[in-house]
């Protein structure tokens, strides 16, 4: 734990939060300034700075979770339209270092403008970017990891009335 996250006093419950939902590795909570109804902040329990330096698997989980609690928010929230963000880096402004999503639901006539259509764009060569993507060894020598076969998602478990979201390992019968 770094000693001034808030985000790490919030996952060892030495600072106060609404929490929304809870795994073994993951802890989602309302956003303290929200920009919506409903606006969740969803983060591992371990400090990670970012994407680049948390494991897949608990990157694994945070994706699950995060769709967990949408699919919480479109039942209970009634919208069916969320926008999820993720800042990793400075240069793409991320606010603290313990990696975390946003989970903003969106409601028609909310007026929020989260994309990037009315920002003038850098001139960019997309074929330059391609070859740079695509290359078959990065500059150590070694060649990119092969991508692992992706798993089909299953159905948020809810309970009989999908009033209530069930725990990961409890099945609807």
């Amino acid at each position: 734990m770094t000693t001034n996250c808030n985000f790490c006093k919030i996952s060892n419950r030495e600072k106060p939060a609404l929490i929304v939902c809870e795994s073994e590795n993951t802890i989602s909570f309302l956003d303290k300034n929200p920009i919506s109804v409903g606006h969740i902040l969803i983060i591992p329990k371990a400090n990670y700075v970012s994407i680049y330096d948390c494991p897949d698997k608990i990157l694994q989980e945070l994706i699950s979770e995060t769709k967990r609690v949408a699919e919480l928010i479109k039942v209970k929230l009634k919208t069916d339209s969320v926008n999820i963000l993720n800042a990793s880096g400075k240069n793409a402004q991320q606010s603290t270092k313990h990696l975390h999503f946003h989970i903003v639901p969106r409601y028609k006539g909310d007026n929020l403008n989260l994309w990037f259509q009315d920002t003038e764009k850098s001139p960019v060569s997309l074929e330059g970017v391609f070859k740079k993507l695509t290359c078959s060894k990065s500059k150590s020598g070694k060649s990119p990891a092969k991508t692992k076969k992706i798993r089909r998602m299953m159905p948020i478990p809810m309970d009989e009335k999908n009033e209530k979201l069930l725990p990961p390992s409890v099945k609807r019968t």
